[in-house]
């Protein structure tokens, strides 16, 4: 089988990589396998950028989230419970005090209800 010129380093690649003639028109493959132009990389402006970015972004959210005035305003006031919450139980006394409670404040609910309809 005879190539053109420039197909023979091709088919001597695909030889010694495979290990045997291809059979098939290789031709066929040309268009895939040989680069038509080369690539080039965007330059380095724009590897500067990146790494500023890189750079720039860890340090500007640290010193944004990181003041005193962001955890004042944000962090602090979600810390701080509402004035009107029950004090919660902590002891088994008190459990069984405010299940009592509850229970009654359940039936006396359910009473109501009854007596209205």
């Amino acid at each position: 089988m005879i190539f053109p010129p420039n197909i023979e380093k091709l088919k001597h690649a695909i030889v010694t990589t495979v290990g045997f003639e291809p059979t098939h028109n290789i031709n066929y493959f040309r268009s895939s396998l040989l680069p038509t132009k080369t690539l080039k990389m965007a330059g380095p402006n724009l590897e500067l950028f990146k790494f500023a970015v890189y750079i720039f972004f860890p340090v500007a959210t640290m010193y944004y989230f990181g003041a005193p005035e962001f955890y004042e305003k944000h962090v602090k006031m979600a810390r701080q419970w509402p004035e009107n919450t029950p004090n919660i139980p902590n002891n088994q006394k008190d459990i069984l005090e405010e299940l009592k409670r509850l229970k009654a404040e359940r039936i006396a609910k359910k009473n109501n209800n009854s007596a209205n309809s």
